[in-house]
């Protein structure tokens, strides 16, 4: 943590927040508490680990509150007068709600990343503190904007599950990647700790000298990556609320592809800020986070076309889940293994190449179907 009463990126997070809260007519009935109850929260629970005094807690999130504040309030008065323009009614509600997003997004995350900690053992303080509301930024923001700003509810975000004529999706997202993931890892020659250790198995060697058949160990390893996954379903909706359920969609309606493209880019955006704080990378360790980017993208083409074709968010959470069960997760990582930057398994990256597959082959049907739809 930075030293307190500096106006670091830390305060400009909150600062971000109050901006879009008083920009966006956030009530202060609404704002205000939720501001408070949060710097308690911080105050009691958060900080309290990290052994800090008392006072340079309560400095801090009195200068927060500050911050927050001075923002909120410069900022209401004046979206009111621009409320009130020809110019700013002429915006399409949908733009708003996207820039509405992006503050809040942006301004969370900047708040909860600046504070993580390295760490190679269970740090259960930081994951409940730091990990899980910074997870869930983009889940939140949407919550927030569907309920207060838009006021449109939740019809639209996919919430039911569909499974009757959506579980060949359901099998394909679940179970494909997973058995894709034990092959390679039985054909391509890779470490021991090839897999993330909460899916490693006995079963990668031999038992007393004995070789374990590859059927078994394919098998096993399969079974576990897809228990897995079907936990990181769970957890990678905190995710895909935000993104697939909200952000993606809203962005370009009728260009799913174009929308494809932007949130992947902006999401691979939103995990450097968050890896680049947690590793400490500099030089050219830190070069090596431009990879991110190509790779959310790939992956928002796919969870896109899935969250298009199935009509439900949980369809590419679980995918999404697969892939995480498999490759890891960049933002959970920290807590309990030492990561790299591209992917806790170095089997994860191997995935990545039928995942590339996947993101050519619908990219290449959507120009297609573009240009199919010019032609007649």
């Amino acid at each position: 943590m930075l030293a307190p009463g500096l106006f670091d990126v830390w305060n400009i997070g909150h600062a971000l927040v109050g901006v879009s809260m008083g920009a966006f007519q956030f009530k202060r009935w609404f704002a205000y508490p939720l501001k408070i109850v949060w710097e308690i929260y911080q105050v009691f629970v958060h900080y309290g680990p990290q052994g800090l005094g008392l006072r340079d807690v309560w400095i801090n999130s009195v200068l927060d509150t500050v911050t927050f504040a001075l923002a909120y309030e410069l900022a209401l008065p004046i979206a009111r007068l621009i409320a009130q323009t020809a110019w700013w009614k002429r915006i399409a509600p949908g733009n708003k709600y996207i820039l509405a997003f992006l503050l809040l997004n942006s301004g969370g995350t900047f708040v909860m990343a600046w504070d993580l900690q390295p760490s190679t053992l269970p740090a259960n303080w930081q994951l409940m503190t730091v990990v899980f509301p910074l997870f869930l930024c983009p889940a939140i923001s949407a919550l927030l904007i569907r309920s207060l700003v838009s006021k449109e509810g939740f019809a639209s975000a996919g919430l039911a599950l569909q499974l009757k004529q959506n579980w060949p999706y359901y099998l394909a997202s679940g179970i494909l990647l997973p058995a894709i993931a034990a092959v390679l890892y039985l054909v391509i020659p890779v470490s021991s700790t090839a897999l993330p250790v909460w899916v490693q198995t006995p079963f990668s060697a031999g038992v007393s000298g004995i070789a374990t058949p590859p059927v078994l160990v394919w098998l096993v390893l399969t079974v576990q990556m897809i228990v897995l996954a079907l936990i990181m379903a769970v957890v990678m909706f905190g995710q895909e609320f935000g993104w697939r359920s909200y952000f993606q969609p809203l962005l370009f309606p009728e260009r799913p592809l174009l929308s494809s493209l932007v949130t992947g880019f902006y999401w691979g955006l939103w995990l450097i800020s968050v890896t680049w704080r947690v590793y400490r990378l500099s030089g050219p360790a830190a070069m090596g986070l431009l990879a991110i980017p190509p790779i959310t993208i790939c992956l928002s083409i796919v969870l896109g076309w899935l969250r298009e074709k199935t009509g439900t968010v949980w369809v590419p959470s679980l995918f999404h889940g697969a892939v995480a069960a498999i490759g890891g997760s960049l933002i959970f990582a920290p807590v309990y293994v030492k990561a790299e930057t591209l992917s806790v398994s170095p089997l994860g990256i191997w995935v990545l190449i039928p995942l590339l597959f996947s993101g050519g082959l619908i990219l290449f049907a959507r120009f297609r179907q573009r240009h199919s739809t010019r032609n007649s």
